[in-house]
Protein backbone atom coordinates (compact mmCIF):
# COMPACT_ATOMS: atom_id res chain seq x y z
CA UNK A 1 0.00 0.00 0.00
CA UNK A 2 2.94 2.11 -0.30
CA UNK A 3 2.35 3.05 -4.10
CA UNK A 4 -0.32 5.38 -3.56
CA UNK A 5 2.09 7.66 -1.18
CA UNK A 6 4.81 7.41 -4.21
CA UNK A 7 2.54 8.33 -6.87
CA UNK A 8 1.05 11.37 -4.89
CA UNK A 9 5.12 12.05 -3.95
CA UNK A 10 6.49 11.68 -7.69
CA UNK A 11 3.14 14.13 -9.23
CA UNK A 12 3.76 16.92 -6.72
CA UNK A 13 7.48 16.56 -7.43
CA UNK A 14 6.52 17.42 -11.15
CA UNK A 15 4.01 20.11 -9.90
CA UNK A 16 5.91 23.70 -10.26
CA UNK A 17 6.83 25.50 -7.40
CA UNK A 18 4.47 27.91 -5.85
CA UNK A 19 4.31 30.99 -7.58
CA UNK A 20 1.54 33.33 -7.75
CA UNK A 21 -0.89 33.09 -10.61
CA UNK A 22 -2.22 36.20 -12.38
CA UNK A 23 -6.59 34.99 -12.44
CA UNK A 24 -9.30 37.53 -13.48
CA UNK A 25 -10.84 39.91 -10.61
CA UNK A 26 -14.63 39.23 -12.07
CA UNK A 27 -16.08 36.62 -13.78
CA UNK A 28 -15.84 37.53 -17.19
CA UNK A 29 -14.20 35.74 -19.65
CA UNK A 30 -10.64 36.72 -20.78
CA UNK A 31 -10.69 39.05 -23.83
CA UNK A 32 -7.71 41.38 -25.21
CA UNK A 33 -10.01 44.24 -23.22
CA UNK A 34 -9.94 42.54 -19.84
CA UNK A 35 -6.60 41.99 -20.39
CA UNK A 36 -5.44 45.69 -21.57
CA UNK A 37 -7.53 46.84 -18.56
CA UNK A 38 -5.21 45.04 -16.47
CA UNK A 39 -8.53 43.37 -14.61
CA UNK A 40 -6.57 40.89 -12.68
CA UNK A 41 -4.92 40.37 -9.61
CA UNK A 42 -2.39 38.07 -8.26
CA UNK A 43 -3.05 35.51 -6.06
CA UNK A 44 -1.49 31.80 -5.08
CA UNK A 45 -3.81 29.21 -5.87
CA UNK A 46 -5.09 26.40 -3.34
CA UNK A 47 -3.19 23.75 -4.80
CA UNK A 48 0.28 25.85 -4.81
CA UNK A 49 -0.02 27.07 -1.57
CA UNK A 50 2.72 25.97 1.16
CA UNK A 51 3.41 27.26 4.65
CA UNK A 52 6.98 27.43 5.86
CA UNK A 53 8.51 25.98 3.11
CA UNK A 54 6.60 22.45 3.71
CA UNK A 55 3.62 21.46 1.49
CA UNK A 56 0.13 22.37 2.95
CA UNK A 57 -2.44 19.64 3.34
CA UNK A 58 -4.51 21.40 1.38
CA UNK A 59 -2.14 21.13 -1.96
CA UNK A 60 -1.87 17.23 -1.45
CA UNK A 61 -5.84 16.72 -1.18
CA UNK A 62 -6.16 18.74 -4.42
CA UNK A 63 -4.04 17.07 -6.25
CA UNK A 64 -5.44 13.80 -4.93
CA UNK A 65 -8.91 14.74 -5.84
CA UNK A 66 -7.83 15.71 -9.01
CA UNK A 67 -6.09 11.98 -9.54
CA UNK A 68 -9.64 10.69 -8.70
CA UNK A 69 -11.42 12.70 -10.64
CA UNK A 70 -9.30 12.21 -13.66
CA UNK A 71 -7.98 8.70 -13.60
CA UNK A 72 -9.83 7.09 -11.02
CA UNK A 73 -8.84 5.27 -7.94
CA UNK A 74 -7.04 3.17 -10.31
CA UNK A 75 -4.47 6.23 -11.15
CA UNK A 76 -3.02 5.50 -7.65
CA UNK A 77 -1.88 2.51 -8.21
CA UNK A 78 0.70 3.25 -11.47
CA UNK A 79 3.37 1.78 -11.64
CA UNK A 80 2.78 -1.01 -8.89
CA UNK A 81 4.58 -4.04 -10.92
CA UNK A 82 7.59 -2.01 -11.76
CA UNK A 83 8.16 -0.68 -8.08
CA UNK A 84 7.60 -4.47 -7.06
CA UNK A 85 10.08 -5.61 -9.63
CA UNK A 86 12.79 -3.10 -8.67
CA UNK A 87 11.96 -3.59 -5.36
CA UNK A 88 12.70 -7.81 -5.73
CA UNK A 89 15.81 -6.90 -8.44
CA UNK A 90 17.36 -4.61 -5.48
CA UNK A 91 16.68 -7.48 -2.98
CA UNK A 92 18.27 -9.97 -4.50
CA UNK A 93 21.20 -8.21 -5.36
CA UNK A 94 22.20 -6.84 -1.85
CA UNK A 95 21.80 -10.29 -0.78
CA UNK A 96 23.82 -11.70 -3.14
CA UNK A 97 26.48 -9.27 -2.50
CA UNK A 98 26.24 -9.30 1.01
CA UNK A 99 26.46 -13.15 0.67
CA UNK A 100 29.59 -12.93 -1.73
CA UNK A 101 31.24 -10.57 0.75
CA UNK A 102 30.37 -12.58 3.98
CA UNK A 103 32.36 -15.49 1.95
CA UNK A 104 35.27 -13.49 1.02
CA UNK A 105 35.39 -12.28 4.34
CA UNK A 106 35.95 -15.84 6.10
Amino acid sequence: LYNPVSVIRTRLQALPPPLPVAVPTTNAATTASNIQRRHFTTKVLPYLSSKRGALSNSRILTLSRELIQREGYRGFFKGTITNASVSVLDGLLFATLFELTKFGSD
